[in-house]
């Protein structure tokens, strides 16, 4: 299983910032760099990556979250995009995948959007990419509710245990009473190390950058996981993106929320672990020198399905309807 002790904290700097990530001490030729979600950290994710196979996984802190420091300018969706190509760099890595959850989604579609031509896949979980709902709008208040406030009131309400505790309360599915336990002690964790300048940024930089037009760039297969029940990257909103992003699949858990990967990790895994053997295959095939294709096709052969779709699940495949 994969935790701070089995992975190797390393670290970079970005100007003049000091990322903190974590890298997997067994080393694959294939290498997954996971982003987290807002006001989160790299531990959020890792339950859902000891489960992945055959891939190097690198974690980071975004600035202003876990023990990364803040970025000396604002923290929005092109800075974080250009922290993941730092880090590329950094690291070395001519080829990789990424895939984030939440606000790390939508940072993995604006860096696919800007720095794509070095994925091999893209996997986004429970996207942020439009309010839609109560839920979403009452997120949207109380993000600019801390705007208002003066900083020490701000900083309060984004970091408060009982705000937390009501936040993870409204998104929570999971009916296991230890692992609602787990989740809130860490994030109750993560709050105390953000910064909510970081958070205060990050959500405002969702509505100001063009989300759709960095959509409409991604040239690498895509797979779009959320849940039915999820009340901020709802399904009619993740069919929205679908139809943006030219080779996509959409995946939609009937009984999960907006914390899939972190209330069904195995079951994420495993889907991701799939979609990279699927799209990994394709390609294989693609730089064959006998490769052929049968008439009329297309885009949407990249990312056609081998794998049943699991019980409980929801599959639309092939490229986005303009």
């Amino acid at each position: 299983m994969l935790d701070n002790r089995s992975m190797r904290r390393e670290s970079f700097v970005f100007r003049g910032a000091r990322v903190d990530y974590w890298r997997s001490a067994e080393r694959h030729e294939n290498a997954v760099v996971l982003l987290h979600g807002l006001g989160a950290d790299h531990r959020g994710l890792l339950d859902m990556a000891a489960t992945l196979t055959g891939v190097t996984v690198i974690a980071p802190d975004l600035p202003g979250f876990g023990s990364s420091d803040p970025m000396p300018g604002p923290h929005t969706l092109d800075n974080f995009a250009a922290v993941v190509e730092e880090l590329r760099r950094h690291l070395g890595l001519a080829r990789f995948t990424l895939l984030g959850h939440s606000l790390g989604g939508t940072i993995a579609l604006a860096y696919a959007g800007r720095y794509g031509s070095a994925l091999d896949a893209l996997c986004l979980l429970n996207p942020m990419f439009v309010a839609d709902g109560p839920t979403a709008r009452l997120g949207k208040f109380y993000y600019d509710l801390s705007t208002w406030l003066p900083s020490p009131l701000g900083r309060l309400l984004l970091t408060s245990r009982p705000v937390i505790y009501l936040s993870d309360r409204a998104i929570f599915t999971t009916a296991d009473a230890a692992l609602r336990r787990r989740v809130l002690r860490l994030d109750y964790d993560t709050a105390r190390m953000t910064t909510p300048k970081a958070i205060r940024e990050s959500y405002q930089s969702l509505r100001d950058t063009p989300i759709d037009q960095y959509a409409e760039g991604v040239l690498v297969p895509t797979l779009l996981l959320t849940g039915a029940l999820d009340r901020l990257a709802t399904p009619r909103v993740l069919t929205l993106l679908h139809r943006l992003v030219r080779s996509s699949r959409l995946e939609i858990v009937e009984t999960g929320g907006h914390l899939l990967p972190v209330e069904e990790p195995e079951m994420v895994a495993g889907l991701v672990d799939a979609f990279l053997a699927e799209s990994r295959a394709a390609a294989d095939v693609r730089q064959a020198p006998d490769t052929r294709q049968t008439p009329g096709g297309d885009d949407a052969d990249r990312l056609r399905p081998t794998s049943p779709a699991l019980p409980g699940m929801t599959r639309q495949s092939g490229p986005g309807q303009r």
